[in-house]
């Protein structure tokens, strides 16, 4: 029964993914104790809804993470102690479910890209950064929508949360890819 059960949960299971690539960076020159969480939006305006429930989710992983001791929300000035994010969902790709079921493997993804700044308290860039978060469907392979649009948005929030913490502590933004956490039904 166990076996079965354990089948039945590979199969619902789906996996998101990250991407981050710098595109201008300079090492933390020391660790950071506060984050600001500046605008998060989109030129696009269909896109709006989608950069709350990012930013919701990234402002919830930042106070769960271990190197801040403050983080502040809404947006004020940034502390000595601390640097802001802020960022724009440029594109969201609403993928096909078709695709997805018949050919699977990644096929007709979901996926949320997004362009974010990293800034001192003199306004200075630390760094800039794209990222991205995608959805390759469930049910085994490819295919079913356990996922909502929603749901990757704060995902995206969530992974790019993490980001933020391994910079506080003087790491990379990024890791090796990896899939993130596997989604399962709703």
């Amino acid at each position: 029964m166990k076996i079965l059960a354990a089948a039945a949960l590979l199969l619902l299971a789906a996996c998101t993914s990250n991407q981050i690539q710098t595109t201008e960076s300079k090492a933390p020159a020391r660790k950071y104790a506060t984050v600001v969480v500046g605008d998060v939006t989109s030129t696009k305006p269909e896109l709006q809804a989608y950069a709350l429930w990012f930013r919701n989710a990234l402002v919830q992983q930042l106070q769960l993470e271990q190197p801040f001791v403050t983080v502040i929300d809404p947006a004020s000035p940034t502390p000595a102690d601390g640097f802001r994010v802020t960022g724009e969902l440029t594109e969201i790709d609403f993928g096909n479910t078709a695709a997805r079921v018949i050919i699977g493997f990644g096929a007709g993804s979901q996926q949320v890209k997004g362009n974010f700044t990293l800034s001192e308290a003199s306004g200075e860039a630390l760094t800039r950064f794209s990222s991205s978060e995608s959805y390759a469907g469930g049910a085994g392979i490819g295919g079913a929508n356990l996922l909502s649009l929603e749901e990757l948005c704060a995902r995206f929030g969530k992974s790019t949360g993490q980001a933020l913490a391994r910079f506080a502590r003087g790491e990379p933004l990024s890791t090796p890819a990896q899939p993130s956490e596997p989604a399962t039904q709703r």
